[in-house]
């Protein structure tokens, strides 16, 4: 049953009578409408004033039946829509999601958005077309494109899906525009290429030749730890570049445990966003040798900025050292063991590989739900609960995890 208010407005010509309709989702009424207006919707062009309570919810009822009780919004420019989506400074979207919950969507995600549609969905749209004229075959045309052109990958175009889906639902859930052009729109399936994984030995010989000119001053010793922490934990590399010393716990007091640590994991580095929560916005705890371990504390300790950042920049105070100055070397090293730029491309290896490196070397060793814990797949729950059952548990996949690779004591 429709529920509504009626009321009177003087105007010069007379008494007229207006409707407000109450809206489940507000709790609230909506913005008042005219009678007058409803009748002329209706198809009643005559001239004669509705002078009655009666006569005025008749037409109420009538044109809310028909479905002309919602004021007509100026559907604004699809493109400019998408691009204001994603401004991270100015987006209401933005704004609320990290109200609610802070560091929800960061600078580099929308940067990402933004520059993916920039520069794949806006040269195969018609820019004049207003939001509300936006239809699944415009987005699937744009799709094919793509797919014709053969420049992308798969992974790249459904970024590209993203980039207008996110911005078309929010317009629908708040009623800017009357049904959802994304609603059929499907995601392509995933490249085939897997993520390459070097072997124990290549990771190793790696290790090796960054130590050795790591000592002998022709590369910073960092690049060694960055690479081994990556290896030997799991840690992503926005998460080891924000490593601070105060995130290492030596174990103490604890004969079979003696020769490891835990490292807090709580934050990460990106190069727009800075310092920002982990990936899922959660806590979690991995173990370390206790030998790498005191190497991170040895270069944290020569930090020049009087800061406890461990990979810390020479340039700058604030920042650690570049993801592409880690890359580069590690890249170099790579192809110092036999892995040219051409077989580390052919074979999908990246920094990110050393993560599935370690995931590889500790399946079938440990459980699922350990190696969920130490990689950040598990729940929020076991993410921000660290309990002395949990420390154990950690120290225990420390037993596993300090034979992935073993590291020469320091002299």
């Amino acid at each position: 049953m429709v529920r509504f208010s009626l009321y009177k407005r003087r105007r010069a010509k007379g008494v007229y009578y207006y409707v407000r309709f109450w809206s489940p989702e507000k709790k609230s009424y909506d913005p008042g409408l005219s009678i007058e207006t409803l009748r002329s919707k209706l198809g009643d062009d005559s001239f004669r004033r509705i002078g009655t309570r009666s006569a005025a919810a008749a037409i109420a009822v009538r044109a809310y039946e028909e479905g002309l009780t919602k004021k007509e919004m100026k559907s604004p420019n699809f493109v400019e829509y998408v691009l204001n989506f994603w401004d991270f400074d100015n987006s209401s979207y933005v704004k609320l999601k990290n109200k609610t919950k802070k560091g929800s969507i960061g600078r580099d995600h929308c940067l990402n958005m933004l520059g993916t549609f920039k520069k794949n969905f806006l040269p195969h749209i018609d820019q004049n077309l207003k939001l509300s004229e936006i239809t699944q075959s415009d987005i699937e045309n744009v799709i094919i494109a793509l797919i014709d052109e053969g420049n992308i990958s798969n992974s790249t175009i459904n970024n590209v899906i993203l980039s207008v889906q996110k911005p078309l639902n929010e317009a629908f859930a708040r009623g800017i525009i009357k049904a959802n052009p994304m609603q059929n729109v499907k995601m392509l399936q995933r490249d085939q290429k897997d993520r390459g994984i070097p072997t124990k030995s290549e990771v190793e010989a790696v290790l090796e030749y960054l130590r050795k000119e790591g000592f002998a001053g022709r590369i910073s010793m960092k690049i060694y730890l960055a690479v081994a922490l990556a290896a030997t934990t799991g840690m992503r590399q926005g998460e080891i570049r924000a490593l601070r010393k105060e995130a290492i716990e030596f174990v103490e007091n604890d004969l079979e445990y003696e020769d490891q640590a835990i490292i807090t994991v709580s934050e990460s580095y990106a190069k727009t966003d800075g310092f920002k929560s982990t990936k899922g916005k959660r806590v979690r705890h991995v173990p370390v040798s206790k030998t790498l371990a005191e190497e991170l504390i040895r270069i944290a300790d020569k930090n020049p900025h009087k800061d406890t950042l461990i990979f810390w920049s020479d340039s700058s105070p604030d920042t650690p050292i570049a993801g592409s100055y880690i890359n580069k070397y590690y890249y170099a090293a790579l192809a110092a063991i036999g892995i040219t730029e051409e077989k580390r491309r052919e074979r999908n290896i990246d920094f990110h590989s050393l993560r599935h490196f370690f995931n590889s070397m500790l399946r079938g060793q440990i459980d699922d739900s350990n190696l969920r814990l130490i990689v950040g797949h598990q729940s929020e729950r076991m993410s921000d609960n660290y309990t002395h059952e949990v420390r154990e548990r950690l120290l225990q996949i420390g037993k596993v995890s300090s034979n992935i690779i073993a590291f020469p004591k320091s002299s």
